[in-house]
């Protein structure tokens, strides 16, 4: 996702609250929430980041902090061989 590659570089990220986003940003800390397909809302909190950059630069380090410890080439790859080794449903009758 563009808020993971964003986190890899030590980027706070605003997002807006649907889909998986409000449970990666709760999760993290690494970021602003904000009303989703409202572009003023979206415009507010990328200025808040930028009026606080010590608050950016504190979100940035969380997000990169997440990335580094959860999201790992060799965590990625384990977690594609353990799916990739699953046993298969027998194919159902017709």
């Amino acid at each position: 996702s563009d808020a993971i590659e964003a986190w890899a570089a030590g980027l706070a990220v605003v997002q807006p609250e649907h889909g998986a986003f409000p449970e990666l940003l709760n999760a993290t800390g690494a970021g602003l929430l904000v009303r989703p397909d409202d572009p003023g809302a979206l415009a507010d909190g990328l200025a808040a980041l930028l009026r606080d950059p010590t608050r950016a630069a504190e979100l940035g380090r969380r997000g990169r902090a997440v990335v580094l410890e959860r999201f790992t080439l060799e965590r990625m790859a384990r977690a594609v061989a353990a799916i990739a080794t699953m046993p298969r449903a027998a194919p159902a009758a017709v």
